[in-house]
C-alpha cells in the first residue's frame, strides 16, 4: 500500500541537507509522486533526463531501442522504460533514496553535472513539466553538493566517452562547469529538504 511504503523508513530527526554532510534523504518525495512520473506516456526531455540520472546512481543500464529520428536504422540508449520497470514500479524506492549511501564517483559526478548544464535540465522545467518529479530533481541536486570538507572532482571526460548519454543533450558554450545549479537554486532545494524531513511520516502496518 502507498502509506505503507511512505512510512517504510522514518528519517532521523534533525536529518537534511549536504550541509552536516550527510546524505539527502528523499523526504519530499510520495508514492503518489512516483505514481504520477510512472504514468507518464510519453515524458518530456527534462523528465527522461531527470530519469537517466536516478538510473546512473542506482546502477540501472539502458536498453538499446530503433532511434525514430535516424533514417538508416541507427539504436539509442533509452533509460526509460528501464526507470519505470526497476525504478519507479520498485515498492522500495522510497526507502532506497532515503537510505542511499553509494559512493559517487569523479567520473559519474561529472557525467551527471553534465546533465545540470544542460538548458533544458533546470529546477523551473522539470517543475513545469511535474511537480512530483521537481521532488525527485531537488534529492539529485542536494546530493550532488560537495562536502565542505571534499576537493574539487576531478575532471574525467576522458572515461565517459564511451557511456550512453542523453542524445539530445546540447552543452550550453558558456556554462558553468562548477557545480550543478547555480547557488541559489542548490540552497532552495536544501531548504526544500530541511522543511521535509520536518515533518515525520506515519508508518501503516500493511495489511
Amino acid at each position: 500500500r502507498r502509506e505503507a511504503a511512505e512510512g517504510a523508513a522514518t528519517p532521523a530527526p534533525g536529518g537534511g541537507g549536504a550541509a552536516d554532510g550527510r546524505r539527502p534523504g528523499g523526504g519530499g518525495v510520495s508514492m503518489r509522486d512516483l505514481s504520477e512520473i510512472k504514468a507518464l506516456k510519453k515524458p518530456p526531455p527534462p523528465i527522461r533526463m531527470l530519469m537517466e540520472v536516478c538510473c546512473m546512481l542506482f546502477h540501472i543500464q539502458p536498453v538499446k531501442c530503433p532511434d525514430e529520428k535516424s533514417a538508416q536504422g541507427r539504436l539509442r540508449y533509452d533509460y526509460w522504460e528501464p526507470a519505470r520497470r526497476y525504478l519507479l514500479s520498485d515498492p522500495f524506492f522510497l526507502q532506497k533514496l532515503r537510505t542511499y549511501d553509494d559512493p559517487i564517483s569523479a567520473p559519474l559526478r561529472s557525467k551527471i553535472r553534465k546533465y545540470f548544464r544542460d538548458p533544458e535540465f533546470t529546477a523551473e522545467r522539470v517543475r513545469n513539466c511535474s511537480k512530483a518529479a521537481h521532488e525527485l530533481y531537488c534529492w539529485v541536486s542536494v546530493l550532488l553538493q560537495e562536502p565542505a570538507n571534499s576537493p574539487p572532482a576531478a575532471a574525467a571526460d576522458s572515461d565517459l566517452a564511451a557511456s550512453p548519454m542523453h542524445p539530445e543533450i546540447q552543452l550550453s558554450p558558456g556554462a558553468a562547469a562548477d557545480a550543478p545549479t547555480s547557488a541559489p537554486a542548490a540552497a532552495a532545494c536544501a531548504q526544500e529538504e530541511q522543511r521535509c524531513w520536518t515533518v515525520a511520516p506515519t508508518a501503516v502496518t500493511a495489511g
